[in-house]
């Protein structure tokens, strides 16, 4: 015996020395003089499974508890060993057996607690780690009933124990992250921020936590910050594919497409089937310019999960950019079910296109101010299928809208609504009328301001030998595109120096040295319209001055981005939406100064 346990103790020599072959030749050498070496057996199973055979391993170690008896390091081992095969109620039951001669053990009850979260038995789960945490007064246990707490949701007790096993154990990246985690889900961004901190301060290599900063710096605005957060993650963990995909998003939101698309890339490399990485890059080739290519792209993620949303609508308003009308309208109402969607909840059912001569009709608006005023064109052709047509609009666009042909009643969202019998999502009514370029409804004018208001703003413009053009420069700054809709008002005010021309400025909230503002007192679209209706040419760009003066049959030159809005299509000088409209594109992504130098041509040759 005394020559076994000799050869044993070298091998066990070997083994924590990291030699692993000559820990397993002398395993097989106590073995051959004792082939039931309980003792070998056990770690000859413990290198099989560091070596990644589980099943060996299992073999091994049960071959050592059938020999030496249900030893609790043996009955442990075998229970890690078949967690790392999947085999939890296996597992649990060797934790169990390990427990037998030392009730009391409170890192067998946490291994066993946690064993049994992972089978969803979280009420045993808990009320075992519980135990091991009376018994230990160690930072573990709370750390791990800490995680079974934030992953049931209950986050102030959460946060509690991960704090108090900092308490126990100062150095604990694990608990600063996991504590970080919790504190984002409840959107305590500076209390987060500080938890990375420190799990990043004690290990400066920890790709979670690096991610997970960079995620709250975007969230800031801090997206240059928040992408060295993630290059620093990739470099530590090349196959992290999390701080990828948020490297990508950040490189969109600095229009740095190339680098995004690279981003996304170099992520479906690694994983082919990551919907939303299709999703993005979609959008990506889009800023680019390249349509088709997008359209792949999109219908790459669709085919990964068909029920994605977000992509589906994309490929809905790809399909709207080419000109495929059919297809775009057909696809539209997947913008209903995006997880940013809060469509309004109607006990009435959906108005579909049906004949309803005796029914109440809602027709309610959504998305912005433009798509209002643009697509409230089909309200005479709702009036033609049903027996009262209510609109529910922004409250800016009442006045406006209520003398629109077909609508019997207009009302402000946020206000008590009238009885009706069916509801319809504004923006739906393209699909339902089936609409295509050459049925697009374009009689216009279909807004006009009430003549007492087009008077009243006669006299801020008066009539004269001078062309009257009405300029807007900027749409709503918290348009997702409107960094690359609107233009700089020192680009745009070159404008103002050209001869014969008096300019009148329709921002309703800023001025613009050269021009007369009349945006400054404009109460609504109402006034906007008004005003409108005294010039002799508005100039743009894509927000919802251009809409309401192409609504009203007014000239109209839209300035549109090198990456448009699907309703603006590809390459045309005009719109069959408006046909007061000309559109001027954009040759080159963020090139304003040639756009504006082709309007100043063109102003020059109206005189």
């Amino acid at each position: 015996m005394a020559a076994v346990d000799h050869v044993f103790s070298t091998a066990l020599f070997h083994h924590r020395a990291g030699n692993q072959q000559q820990a397993e030749a002398y395993c097989h050498r106590a073995l051959a003089k004792e082939s039931g070496h309980a003792e070998s057996l056990h770690l000859l199973g413990m290198i099989a499974s560091e070596s990644g055979n589980q099943p060996l391993a299992a073999s091994l170690i049960g071959r050592a508890i059938k020999s030496g008896g249900p030893r609790p390091d043996y009955c442990v081992n075998l229970g890690l060993v078949m967690s790392l095969q999947g085999r939890l109620d296996a597992a649990a039951t060797c934790y169990r057996q390990a427990l037998e001669p030392d009730p009391g053990n409170w890192k067998i009850l946490l291994k066993l607690g946690l064993a049994l979260a992972a089978l969803g038995q979280q009420q045993n789960a808990r009320e075992i780690i519980e135990t091991a945490l009376a018994l230990s007064g160690d930072a573990e246990p709370h750390f791990e009933l800490a995680n079974q707490l934030h992953l049931t949701g209950d986050l102030d007790k959460a946060i509690e124990h991960f704090r108090a096993a900092l308490r126990l154990r100062p150095a604990f990246p694990e608990a600063y992250f996991n504590l970080g985690v919790s504190l984002m889900m409840q959107r305590r961004t500076d209390d987060a921020m500080v938890a990375y901190s420190h799990a990043l301060q004690l290990k400066p290599h920890y790709p979670e936590a690096l991610n997970n900063y960079g995620i709250l710096l975007q969230s800031l605005g801090r997206i240059g910050e928040a992408a060295g957060y993630y290059i620093q993650a990739i470099e530590y963990k090349p196959d992290y594919l999390d701080p990828r995909y948020n490297l990508g998003l950040v490189r969109q939101d600095q229009d740095r497409h190339a680098e995004a698309l690279e981003a996304y890339d170099t992520l479906l490399d690694l994983r082919p089937d990551h919907p939303e990485a299709h999703n993005n890059r979609g959008n990506v080739l889009l800023a680019l310019g390249r349509p088709l290519e997008a359209f792949a792209a999109y219908s790459g993620a669709i085919q990964r999960q068909p029920e994605h949303a977000e992509a589906n609508w994309n490929l809905s308003l790809a399909n709207l950019l080419l000109g495929h009308f059919a297809e775009g309208w057909q696809g539209y109402d997947w913008r209903l079910r995006q997880r940013d969607a809060s469509p309004q909840p109607f006990r009435a059912p959906l108005w579909t296109g049906a004949q309803v001569e005796q029914a109440r009709v809602l027709v309610h608006a959504e998305q912005g101010f433009g798509d209002t005023l643009q697509f409230v064109r089909y309200a005479a052709m709702v009036k033609q299928r049903c027996g009262f047509l209510i609109v529910q609009c922004q409250l800016p666009l009442v006045r406006t809208l209520s003398s629109v042909a077909g609508i019997d009643q207009v009302v402000a969202r946020g206000t008590d609504l009238p009885a009706f019998d069916f509801h319809v999502p504004l923006l739906s009514l393209p699909g339902i009328f089936s609409t295509v370029e050459e049925t697009i409804p374009a009689s216009v004018p279909y807004i006009a301001p009430p003549s007492s208001l087009k008077a009243s703003w006669r006299e801020r413009i008066p009539v004269s030998a001078d062309l009257s053009v009405g300029l807007v420069w900027a749409g709503n700054p918290g348009h997702k595109n409107d960094r690359n809709r609107s233009i700089p008002p020192e680009v745009f005010s070159t404008l103002l120096n050209l001869p014969g021309i008096r300019f009148y400025s329709l921002q309703k909230d800023l001025p613009l040295a050269g021009a007369v503002s009349l945006g400054l007192e404009f109460t609504d679209f109402a006034d906007t319209a008004a005003a409108i209706a005294n010039l002799d040419l508005v100039i743009s760009v894509d927000t919802s001055v251009a809409h309401l003066a192409g609504a009203m049959n007014k000239p109209v030159w839209t300035l549109l981005p090198f990456n448009p809005d699907w309703r603006w299509m590809l390459d045309r000088p005009d719109t069959p939406w408006y046909p007061s409209m000309r559109l001027f594109r954009q040759t080159e992504p963020k090139d304003w100064q040639s756009v504006i130098e082709r309007v100043k041509t063109e102003l020059l040759s109206l005189k």
